[in-house]
């Protein structure tokens, strides 16, 4: 029997059922990761669309303000929409819907009496605190534009069409910057080679011949090379932060001194010259050998103090300041005469050894650099000065006068005379960016300045203005141990006009005359020292003559007395030869007038041996110590004269006490041709030697910087 073979019961088991609803659930799952997708997509686009509107408003307002004019926003508003639309034109967008570009004026002073903005704009968007401001909005009265506003206003679509457009909205605001210039004000010289001359009037003034000792015409290769200060700070590994302001950056530069051998490695170095590197250091060893000294710095900035390489710098930014183009060569001269600068030397000006031994004297000259040569650079109202070159000229008795009454009075003189020259400041009045650009400078110019009186010497090499601040009473004359004259001479400061040039970038002019000899000048000063010895009333500020004491007149008497005898005769003639004598009231009831010395003998002599020799010294030195005084017939005369005189419009009698000009009176003569020389011997040292042309100034401009804008807002 066969068996019966089982079927397994999983052959009758029931179908699964089928699965409902998972379609919809991937489906429901695809969607809402497409639509974060596009949502993520609409928000990217957004934020893309966002950007570029904003870049296309940052060019939009930069284009307007390079058009930017003080008083129309004509040109300024079609540059700005223009580019606005050139660049929306890639997203078939148009500034049709977007309001109208706006000029105005902006300006961050916190200070509401000086801010230039009539009523401010509110920011665009809520801010806290004042990150938003605009500064931005209508200029006051007589202050023009300088910034253009554009506003973009778009619909955008999104990817999802159902979602509709979005609204997206930029603004940008840009300021015209005021233009800068950089420039360099200097002396007329006197040479042939007009690249290399301000730097050889700068060796010369220090004793250092170095244009005929070394190649210092090698240096012209760099006329015309244009470097920058960010540049030169850079090379010198001077680290200059990004968001610097112009008070940051002269803080900076006035704090900082470098060697001056590292400064014109760096200025040929950036200049493509590094042939030059030998004569730099052949230079530098010429000059610390010169001066004595083994450093030499130069400051970079300037303060209130010291003058540096560079003036005040008043530019809007220090941005714009930094990367503005400077002369090479110009740049290298200003730095030698920074380095030079307080150093005197030494100056030897061949004053004929027969007028100094004939009077007794020596003199002694010094000259340094007081003011060095500054570079200017900023906007309107930003100086530059040249170089100010001082001359102190000691005159001093070695050992005393001779001759005459001055050796038996032991006269001792002293005359320290104090000369600057080439003093010019460069002022810039005015620039205009119309092709080709231009820049109008004021110069300043002083011919001489002069003065005569104790100066400390700590202050001699070191004070900009010396006659001015540093100016003491100086014994310019001492007889008998007494300061027999004493005082300061200034005279009147030989000063040009204001002089107006305008210039071309690279142009050089001279402006100024040369009417003035300095020889002039020197004897202007020679003039007011000797109405001060005579005691006139024309003598210089502060000048005055003192009268004799008792001791004084004591002396002089015995001088007289002891050499010449008791005899009153010869006496009276002596001081009657030596010019002391002035007129005294005598004769009957004082109405007569006669001469001191001659009433001093009738006085002693009136009868023989009515007066002894202490009686006669005694009545000699109060005749020494009277005054001048006519007779009563005589002062009536007089008063009448004095009178008919002021009347018509001249002078009276004016006596006065001579006694102290016939003492003078041959110092007068002995110092005259002395100071003369000294007068012409400087006038050949500074315009010879030195090359200086007084009263005259070279301008160059060396860069202008026009049409600088940059974003705001």
């Amino acid at each position: 029997m066969t068996p019966h073979r089982r079927i397994p019961s999983s052959v009758f088991r029931a179908p699964p059922a089928r699965q409902r609803g998972s379609v919809l659930i991937a489906a429901a799952a695809a969607m809402l990761v497409s639509v974060t997708l596009l949502a993520s997509a609409d928000l990217g686009y957004l934020f893309y669309m966002k950007r570029e509107l904003q870049k296309t408003a940052d060019l939009a307002a930069l284009a307007g303000a390079q058009q930017l004019e003080r008083d129309s926003c004509v040109a300024a508003s079609a540059a700005a929409r223009g580019n606005a639309n050139l660049n929306l034109q890639r997203f078939g967008l148009s500034m049709g819907t977007s309001p109208d570009p706006v000029c105005g004026r902006w300006d961050p002073n916190p200070d509401a009496a000086k801010n230039t903005v009539q009523a401010m704009e509110p920011p665009s968007e809520s801010y806290s605190g004042t990150g938003g401001k605009k500064y931005f909005g209508t200029p006051k009265s007589s202050v023009g534009f300088n910034a253009v506003k554009v506003a973009i206003s778009q619909q955008v679509p999104l990817v999802l069409p159902f979602l509709g457009n979005r609204s997206l909205y930029a603004e940008a605001i840009a300021v015209q910057e005021a233009p800068i210039a950089s420039f360099w004000v200097g002396s007329k010289l006197a040479t042939t080679n007009s690249q290399t001359a301000p730097l050889c009037v700068l060796l010369r003034v220090v004793g250092a011949n170095l244009c005929e000792d070394l190649s210092i015409g090698t240096y012209a290769g760099l006329a015309g090379v244009k470097i920058t200060p960010s540049g030169l700070l850079k090379q010198l590994g001077i680290p200059v932060g990004a968001d610097l302001s112009v008070g940051e950056l002269n803080s900076l530069l006035a704090a900082r001194k470098v060697e001056l051998g590292q400064l014109l490695n760096a200025i040929v170095s950036l200049a493509n010259q590094n042939s030059l590197l030998g004569l730099n250091a052949s230079l530098l060893n010429a000059l610390t050998a010169k001066l004595g000294i083994d450093t030499l710095l130069v400051q970079l900035g300037s303060n209130s103090v010291t003058s540096g390489l560079f003036a005040l710098i008043q530019a809007p930014s220090a941005g714009s300041a930094l990367n503005v183009d400077l002369d090479a060569l110009g740049l290298l001269t200003a730095a030698v005469g920074v380095g030079v600068s307080n150093h005197a030397v030494t100056v030897n000006l061949g004053l004929p050894a027969a007028v100094s031994s004939a009077v007794g004297l020596k003199t002694n000259v010094r000259a340094s650099i007081i003011e060095p040569p500054s570079v200017g650079i900023g906007g309107l109202g930003t100086k530059a000065y040249t170089a100010q070159v001082r001359t102190f000229v000691d005159i001093a008795t070695d050992g005393g006068l001779v001759g005459g009454l001055l050796g038996l009075l032991g006269t001792q003189v002293k005359l320290p005379i104090v000369l600057d020259v080439v003093s010019s400041q460069g002022t810039l009045t005015g620039m205009s960016c119309t092709a080709p650009a231009k820049a109008t400078i004021k110069v300043d110019s002083s011919i001489a300045k002069l003065c005569m009186g104790k100066i400390n010497e700590s202050t001699l090499w070191s004070t900009h203005d010396v006659c001015a601040t540093g100016l003491q009473d100086e014994t310019f004359v001492k007889l008998l141990g007494i300061n027999l004259l004493h005082g300061q001479v200034k005279p009147d400061i030989l000063a040009q006009d204001p002089v107006y040039t305008t210039l071309e970038v690279d142009q050089t002019k001279t402006v100024g005359r040369n009417e003035l000899p300095l020889g002039d000048t020197v004897q202007d000063l020679v003039n007011q020292l000797l109405a001060l010895l005579l005691a006139q009333s024309s003598a210089g500020q502060g000048a005055q003559l003192e009268a004799f004491p008792a001791d004084t007149a004591t002396q002089v008497a015995d001088k007289y007395l002891n050499q010449y005898g008791y005899t009153p005769s010869v006496i009276e003639q002596k001081l009657l030869g030596d010019g002391i004598t002035w007129p005294r009231p005598c004769g009957l009831l004082g109405l007569g007038t006669c001469a001191m010395p001659t009433l001093w003998r009738q006085t002693v002599t009136p009868l023989l041996g009515s007066c002894n020799q202490a009686c006669m010294r005694t009545e000699l030195i109060k005749a020494l110590q009277t005054s001048a005084s006519n007779g009563l017939l005589g002062g009536l005369l007089n008063a009448v004269g004095d009178l008919l005189g002021s009347l018509l419009g001249g002078g009276g009698s004016g006596q006065s006490q001579n006694l102290l000009q016939a003492i003078l009176s041959p110092l007068v003569g002995l110092l005259k041709p002395l100071l003369n020389e000294v007068g012409k011997l400087l006038a050949n040292l500074l315009d010879g030697l030195v090359g200086i042309k007084i009263g005259q100034t070279d301008v160059h401009l060396m860069s202008l910087e026009c049409d600088n804008v940059r974003l705001v807002y």
